[in-house]
């Protein structure tokens, strides 16, 4: 029978473990606020308290003599066959951490996730570049998945070890760029006089003016009746969405105009 003095002491340590788990993870979500990246904070919070109640039980156990080297044998036989049967769950576990610890992105970026499990091959124009994957805004970086925000506003999960294994460009971490919009010209209308009105009202716009870097305009495919138009250009990444919106304004009313 265990004697009220190694009960006393393992009540304490639980109590004293428990609270001192709690204030460190308030303090990662709290350091995660500060740095303008809770999500990816309250993910690292959610490991470390896994990590540290297996840790807290184990001592426990020990504090109680109990034999914990029997039950780290029998844990183990039973390790082996949770894990062969949910090797995706725990590659997925796994994943995450390996996420949060490389950060490739923060919830908040941009970017553009490139993988063969989940190809999604949309119409395009010819000689256009395809990346088949999702592109969107990093939500959230779970310990399963990790979650963006797709068009138009819809979240999309995706598990852990499949983003690991992807081909990721993120947008906010590029020094410049490069995008490219096309439209369809009448092939009744001149094309150089196009260009033209297209450059008078892009001088127009003093925001482009500022923002964009590179530009080039060139007839991508014709046909009996239309050219199209690719109009390539680079700026900042945080300024393209707009810019594009600008752009596209401008070789609208270029193409109105003729």
């Amino acid at each position: 029978m265990l004697k009220y003095g190694i009960l006393f002491n393992a009540a304490i340590a639980a109590i004293s473990g428990i609270a001192a788990i709690s204030l460190v993870s308030l303090a990662m979500n709290k350091y995660g606020i500060k740095k303008k990246a809770e999500k990816d904070y309250n993910a690292l919070s959610d490991v470390f308290k896994m990590l540290a109640y297996a840790v807290l039980v184990l001592v426990l156990l020990d504090m109680l003599r109990i034999n914990i080297t029997g039950i780290l044998i029998g844990a183990g036989f039973v390790g082996i066959v949770v894990g062969l049967a949910a090797q995706n769950t725990l590659g997925n576990l796994f994943a995450g951490i390996m996420l949060l610890y490389a950060k490739p992105f923060h919830s908040g970026d941009e970017i553009e996730l490139s993988t063969w499990q989940y190809g999604f091959i949309a119409q395009t124009y010819p000689h256009g570049n395809i990346y088949p994957g999702i592109n969107g805004k990093i939500d959230k970086i779970g310990i399963i998945y990790t979650t963006i925000i797709g068009s138009p506003g819809i979240p999309v999960f995706v598990p852990n070890n499949i983003v690991i294994q992807a081909l990721i460009f993120n947008k906010n971490k590029a020094v410049a760029s490069t995008s490219t919009i096309r439209i369809e010209l009448d092939i009744k209308k001149d094309f150089s006089r196009f260009k033209r009105a297209f450059k008078t009202f892009l001088n127009k716009d003093k925001y482009i003016y500022k923002k964009i870097g590179k530009l080039q305009i060139a007839i991508t495919d014709i046909n009996t009746a239309y050219y199209g138009i690719g109009i390539s250009f680079t700026s900042d990444s945080n300024s393209l969405e707009k810019i594009s919106e600008r752009i596209n304004e401008a070789a609208l009313k270029a193409s109105a105009v003729l």
